[in-house]
This record gives structure tokens, sequence and C-alpha cells, in this order.
């Protein structure tokens, strides 16, 4: 078993302890839970994805002596884990349990992020309690924080954000709207069926939403590359 260990990435626990950590937590929510006979290779897709989105990441907490870290006990990194290894059983046919993994990500961080939900390879959650994030499009690069919306119209039209994207604390991005390369929503910016250029930042609610044309590279602060 070392050898599922041997990466760039380092860990608080080896993946095996960190699956049956996982599956105590599963078994005291759900009435005779089981976990299925391939949870490990579970594991090692979900950790594939993972370890290259934590390679890409600069802010301090992903970092242990200047390498990638994943702690179980960080409560954003955890959430990582439950939604890619959700997606890996979804990926992998086995519904039941990825959806078991949705509902615990859901009481444990207060987050509503389905497995079906296909985020880019590289992205971050801030403290996202009260983040909900719906059937967007997620081209690349893009950073969440607590209290977020994507969601859809009356008609059932998502979001594209094409990358390079920071939603921060309480906005809410919906309908057929588009946030072009770089694009920004503030803290309580709410925008409705709209298509913004490169390099915005999104302030204020639809229809009133004021518009401040930024090209800092904000995104630099979280990836580093």
């Amino acid at each position: 078993m070392k050898n599922l260990d041997k990466s760039e990435l380092k860990l608080s626990i080896s993946k095996t302890q960190l699956a049956k950590h996982c599956s105590h937590q599963l078994k005291m929510y759900f009435l005779n839970h089981s976990d299925p006979i391939d949870l490990m290779k579970f594991v090692l897709d979900a950790f594939f994805r993972i370890e290259n989105n934590f390679k890409s990441i600069c802010l301090p907490y992903y970092r242990l002596n200047n390498q990638p870290f994943f702690n179980h006990l960080h409560g954003d990194h955890y959430l990582i884990f439950l939604y890619e290894l959700s997606r890996s059983a979804y990926n992998y046919g086995d519904q039941d349990f990825a959806t078991k993994l949705f509902l615990l990500n859901k009481y444990l961080h207060g987050i509503d992020l389905f497995y079906e939900i296909n985020l880019p390879d590289k992205y971050i959650f801030i403290h996202p309690i009260g983040t909900v994030i719906g059937r967007g499009k997620f081209n690349d690069k893009v950073v969440f924080y607590q209290g977020v919306t994507v969601g859809s119209n009356s008609i059932g039209e998502y979001p594209t954000l094409d990358g390079n994207n920071i939603l921060f604390s309480n906005s809410s991005l919906i309908g057929d709207s588009i946030l072009a390369s770089g694009c920004v929503m503030s803290a309580k910016s709410f925008t409705i069926n709209n298509k913004f250029d490169p390099d915005t930042i999104i302030t204020g609610n639809f229809p009133n939403n004021r518009l401040i044309k930024d090209s800092k590279n904000i995104i630099n602060k979280y990836f580093n590359d």
C-alpha cells in the first residue's frame, strides 16, 4: 500500500487512512452503509485530479515546506476530496455512493455541489458555507467564496465561466450569463442573463451592475500558473 502515496502531494494521512476516515463518517449518517469494493480505485482516481489542482495553488494553507499539501482536517481541502470522490464514483457508475458523498459534503460543509457538476481542472473553495454551484460551464480556473450562487434562470439556462474568474462572498451569477476570462464578481453582486468582456469587475445588482475594467490579474494571488 505504500506506493499509493508516492506523489508530489504531501498528505496529512495516507490515502488508505483517508478512505477509512470517510467510511466511518458515511456509516454515521447512512443506515446500513457499506463501502464499494472498489473504494480505493475511486480514491486514487480522485487524488489524480486533486494533486494536479493543488500543485497549481499558491495559497499558504495549500503548501507545506514549499510543497503542495492536502490536510484532511482543513475543511476546504476535505470538501474538494468529497466532491472529487463523488465524481469518481459517479463516473464509474456507482450513483448510490456518489449521492451519499454529495450529501456528506452538504452535511459537513454546508455546500451544494452535485457530483454531476463538472468543475475545471483548477479551482478553489474558500470557506464556502452556503455556496450553491449549479450546472454552469466552467472552462478554466475559478475561485468560489462563501455564499456564492451559480444558478439557472426560469427556462433552465446556466452561466458560462471562461476562466480566471473569482466569485467573492455572496455573489450570484444566474442564467444565460457569460464571464469572460479574468472577470470577477465582487462581494454581494448579482447579475442574470448578462455577458461581460474580459478583465471586468462586476459590482452591484442587475439591472444596475457597475462595471470596472481591471487588468491586474487578481487570479495570480491564488494560482501559480
